[in-house]
């Protein structure tokens, strides 16, 4: 998932006039989506496409960061991820070559959520900031880090208290009726710690790697488990 974060703007306005700060892009048509973001921005924000300043990308699944290169050729910004995807290439923590898809299989068949898939490996080389747990974003300090491992090892999410904002990345997904998946790959006691550190915040508006946002006073009131 691809974090936009554009400058000189107030981070919890929702005036037309203030933009919210921080933009998403995720699923399969990524690229297309990168396409109408930046036609919004220029036709509807009144913006020019420089003025988004960071691109911080939660985990490193194509279907979430496949644009990246297109966006980062678009607007010059630097790219932010997990620097946890800098100790698994310098480990060669990497699995072996297989088409996307059965890669992901393989990496959740076989327990290997410790492992990049080769497609990142490249992706990983954009980089331009390395991102720790707890730390702010570069430039935008309010948003902060949580590393939140799940269904991708170097799963981050993030979370702006004043605006009572999180961005999960591919940690949580929304499902019918108002419930979250939590995507698998923490051990028990690893999800509970992070799923208490989560709850422990003060949230209104969820934003999953897959599905519509959630509005909720108490949005992780209902989560599901994914084995």
């Amino acid at each position: 998932m691809l974090k936009l974060v554009t400058a000189n703007q107030s981070s919890y306005s929702r005036t037309p006039l203030q933009p919210r700060r921080v933009h998403t892009i995720t699923d399969r048509f990524a690229k297309l989506i990168v396409r109408l973001l930046c036609d919004y921005i220029q036709r509807f924000l009144h913006r020019t496409i420089d003025d988004i300043d960071l691109i911080v990308l939660t985990h490193f699944h194509a279907d979430h960061s496949s644009a990246v290169d297109k966006l980062r050729r678009l607007c010059h910004a630097p790219v932010a991820a997990s620097a946890i995807n800098r100790q698994l290439v310098t480990e060669e923590k990497i699995l072996p070559k297989f088409g996307h898809f059965a890669g992901q299989v393989l990496s959740g068949v076989l327990g290997h959520h410790d492992l990049l898939l080769p497609a990142s490996v490249q992706q990983i080389k954009l980089v331009d900031i390395w991102l720790n747990d707890v730390e702010g974003l570069p430039g935008h300090l309010d948003w902060r880090i949580i590393a939140s491992v799940g269904h991708a090892s170097e799963s981050l999410c993030v979370y702006h208290p004043f605006s009572e904002e999180l961005l999960c990345g591919d940690t949580l997904v929304a499902l019918e009726g108002g419930s979250l998946l939590w995507r698998g790959g923490a051990d028990r006691h690893q999800r509970e710690e992070i799923l208490h550190i989560l709850r422990s915040l003060s949230i209104r508006y969820l934003y999953p790697g897959h599905g519509r946002p959630v509005l909720s006073l108490q949005p992780l009131s209902k989560v599901e488990f994914e084995w």
